[in-house]
């Protein structure tokens, strides 16, 4: 029976029951079993002097608020180089650092620049265009004075995605951004970097080994404040990426690279033509080794991977490449456990949490069953007739939160809420004795109180901010989407004594050592 390359999909019923009794099950291998909290932050809304939060000093007294407070959690948004809209999930490669995010104050440190003023940005909002302005001049000030040596050396041996990397970044400037498919045939079929680019190659060789190395003395700092940070992983990838034009084998797309179909979601009672996401869909044939580069290259920036749409690995929407709208769609069975099987057992610390919110099948429980892997629970939509029917009981093998990147933050998603929805809610609040005195504090409480293993709030709901601090509106592309910033610590450090008066008396400060503490 050919099992190969993520081939389950092609198997008759008899064939899969029969590979699923003979195939090793590693049951619990991810089970969350200690009650642990944290804070849903992206890097971009940390406070800080250049217009953006950064992987240097603001991540640095970001993770010791958290220890302060008692978390042990820091959730974050991809940190891959955005392309059009901002999105960091349309981003120009699944392995790669945006360059936005070096901190410039490092590079001072390391004797690279002199003490630089920082530009007056606006504190409260991110404009990438004004943060990319500020920081490329001294970023290539930097590079001029930086003196390649063994640690370089190694980071570019090891990261086997760099020469992909900076071979598709080169050529995208070197013909006006454009994405690779319409880029002359010369530069599509290109294996190697022309010298005429090389010295623009080393410069972004450069940027990615600084964010690396700034991003790892925060990934140092946080293990040992005893933090672990989550990172989140989109399913599907930009059709204009360094991934895709250096693995298209992976990918359903024509000889020409244009795509062969198109990922997305069918219409429902909420979106009458479906959503058309537009990415390109997976050859579940050849995208083994794609998957296993991802996880292992992420598994080494965090500690923890949040993998989005985790049910387009049960199933997925496939579109026709020429439709406007994700109507004529049809459904194609996806990998399933030939794929986890095979990562679970050549990358066995990998840490996942998947992502399966939205209308799953049974065999998409089965399939996180099959590893322990844990629910993830949306507080804004627990608390609906059939919550209620359960007492509002959540699994202990689960992550709760209030919401997530795409939901309105409570304050806002509580007041759009018709009068009638309203009191129910407040019925809710007060049967559980939920204290608090505003809804976003009470659906806080609710997260913590819940017996589910890991709560995870977004700060705007730990603040009971309003729609002016939501991070993204699904459907909606720019501005003011993924602009949100804290405009400085203030507020969330006067906080700390009662966060970890609320973290203990919820039971989600683990043993530690004392010395942590202090």
């Amino acid at each position: 029976m050919k099992t190969e390359s993520g081939a389950l999909h092609r198997l008759s019923a008899p064939e899969r029951k029969d590979y699923m009794k003979n195939a090793a099950v590693h049951s619990n291998s991810q089970r969350l079993t200690e009650r642990r909290a944290g804070l849903l932050v992206p890097l971009f809304s940390l406070p800080g002097a250049w217009g953006i939060g950064s992987a240097g000093r603001p991540a640095i007294r970001f993770l010791e608020n958290l220890h302060l407070a008692g978390f042990t959690l820091w959730q974050i948004l991809p940190l891959g180089p955005v392309g059009f809209g901002n999105s960091p999930y349309q981003p120009l490669s699944s392995f790669a650092g945006d360059e936005i995010y070096i901190d410039i104050d490092d590079l001072t440190e390391r004797g690279l620049l002199p003490a630089v003023a920082a530009p007056d940005l606006n504190a409260a909002r991110v404009d990438y265009a004004a943060v990319r302005a500020a920081k490329l001049p001294w970023l290539r000030k930097a590079f001029a004075a930086f003196e390649p040596d063994e640690n370089y050396k190694t980071f570019c041996s090891q990261a086997f995605w760099l020469e992909d990397y900076v071979r598709y970044r080169v050529l995208k400037e070197k013909n006006g951004l454009r994405a690779w498919t319409d880029w002359p045939e010369t530069d599509r079929n290109r294996r190697d970097i022309p010298a005429e680019l090389e010295q623009k190659a080393a410069f972004h060789r450069f940027l990615q080994y600084m964010f690396y190395t700034q991003w790892q003395r925060v990934h140092d700092c946080a293990r040992e404040l005893g933090i672990d940070i989550i990172g989140d992983l989109p399913i599907y990838v930009g059709h204009d990426s360094a991934d895709v034009k250096s693995m298209p084998g992976a990918f359903q797309l024509e000889p020409d690279g244009s795509l062969a179909a198109k990922a997305g979601c069918p219409p429902d009672c909420f979106t009458e033509d479906g959503q058309l996401w537009g990415n390109p869909l997976y050859d579940w044939e050849h995208a083994y080794d794609f998957w296993k580069q991802r996880l292992s290259w992420n598994a080494r920036l965090y500690d923890v991977v949040r993998i989005d749409h985790f049910l387009g690995f049960d199933r997925y929407w496939s579109i026709p490449p020429a439709d406007s709208t994700a109507r004529n769609g049809h459904w194609e069975e996806g990998p399933k456990e030939i794929l986890f099987d095979r990562l679970i057992q050549d990358l066995p610390d990998l840490r996942v949490i998947p992502e399966d919110l939205g209308d799953k099948r049974s065999s998409v429980q089965t399939l996180m069953n099959r590893y322990g892997m844990p629910n993830m629970k949306i507080a804004q939509h627990s608390l609906g007739p059939a919550e209620e029917r359960q007492e509002f009981r959540v699994p202990q093998n689960a992550v709760i939160c209030t919401g997530v990147h795409d939901n309105e933050p409570v304050m806002m998603w509580h007041k759009n809420q018709n009068r009638v929805e309203r009191q129910r809610l407040n019925r809710i609040f007060r049967r559980l004795g939920l204290a608090g005195s505003t809804p976003a504090e009470k659906l806080c409480r609710y997260c913590l109180e819940s017996e589910a293993a890991w709560a995870i709030l977004p700060l705007q709901d730990l603040w009971s901010l309003d729609e002016s601090a939501r991070i993204n509106s699904p459907g909606t592309c720019g501005d003011p989407n993924w602009q949100w910033r804290m405009t400085d610590f203030a507020l969330l450090e006067a906080m700390l004594p009662r966060l970890r008066h609320l973290l203990k008396v919820t039971g989600r400060i683990p043993y530690q050592p004392q010395r942590l503490y202090q």
